[in-house]
């Protein structure tokens, strides 16, 4: 998993990495346990962190390499986790 290989690179420049589970604490700590995650994992089953985390809103943006990319099309394909960058380069 990359974002647990790279979870250091985070820390080194001040920030924290925080998983936020739609699951029950158990299915959540299992997970942690499995992939080896070092970054808290948090469970939240009753959608009380972020509601909309249930139904997040779809969004298309221009791709790095060209194309379009849409939320709705690779949360079909499973769980996604989005970064957000103040800034690139």
């Amino acid at each position: 998993m990359e974002l647990r290989d790279r979870y250091g690179e985070f820390q080194a420049r001040g920030a924290e990495v925080i998983a936020l589970a739609v699951a029950p604490p158990e299915a959540v700590e299992g997970v942690r346990a499995s992939i080896g995650a070092p970054f808290p994992m948090l469970a939240d089953p009753d959608h009380r962190a972020a509601p909309e985390v249930a139904r997040p809103p779809d969004f298309t943006l221009e791709g790095a390499g060209g194309g379009t990319l849409t939320l709705s099309e690779y949360l079909a394909r499973g769980p996604v986790v989005l970064v957000f960058f103040q800034r690139c380069g």
